[in-house]
């Protein structure tokens, strides 16, 4: 078992001048040209409807530029794909909702030679993991059954910061990739952890440690 713990229209968005350059400042006006090409408006940081704020813009370009995705045509089929999802899952009114489906979408994505994601954090819990540990002997059958693409993108920088009973605590480097083990790999992990005496795998994000 897994735990986890009035609008006025505005068109206008800024493109995010320090998030990564030419490239993506590049993804980001084309994210932000699906938007305006799709007409749609949702609520923004400042209660007002609008397009996407810059800070959108940026991690969602930070997202698609870590798989590879760069050209018009494969941003716009998967903001197309995360907007999908998104209206199914749920009636949507803020920006915000979008970035796990972003992430989604871009991870279901078939593109040729695919770029390894940007680091931050996750390089300091990969190195302090213990390799004795409970979920690092699951990690090694978890690779086995993933490849070694999304084991790179969401397990290889989880470490096990804590065992009490049958629970332990993995440590994740953000809320995205903690929702994103629990939605998309839950069945994935139940799977590895049965008959081992461990029962529950509990996330938390690496600010939250």
């Amino acid at each position: 078992m897994m735990t986890t713990t009035p609008n006025r229209e505005s068109g206008c968005t800024n493109l995010p001048i320090d998030a990564g350059g030419k490239e993506a400042n590049r993804t980001a006006q084309m994210i932000l040209d699906w938007a305006r090409d799709r007409r749609l408006l949702r609520l923004r940081s400042d209660r007002r409807t609008g397009s996407p704020e810059k800070e959108h813009l940026a991690r969602w370009s930070e997202i698609l530029e870590g798989r590879g995705i760069a050209e018009e045509n494969q941003v716009f089929a998967v903001m197309d794909r995360a907007r999908q999802q998104a209206d199914q899952a749920d009636p949507w009114r803020n920006w915000s909702f979008l970035t796990l489906q972003v992430q989604i979408a871009g991870e279901r994505m078939t593109v040729s030679e695919p770029v390894a994601p940007k680091e931050f954090s996750t390089s300091r819990i990969s190195a302090d993991e213990d390799p004795a540990s409970d979920w690092a002997k699951f990690k090694a059958k978890i690779r086995t059954e993933v490849g070694e693409i999304p084991f790179t993108n969401w397990f290889e920088h989880t470490r096990q910061v804590d065992r009490c009973g049958p629970a332990i605590t993995i440590a994740v480097a953000d809320e995205t990739t903690r929702c994103y083990l629990e939605e998309e790999y839950r069945e994935l992990i139940e799977n590895a952890i049965t008959g081992t005496g461990i029962e529950t795998v509990r996330f938390v994000a690496e600010g939250g440690v």
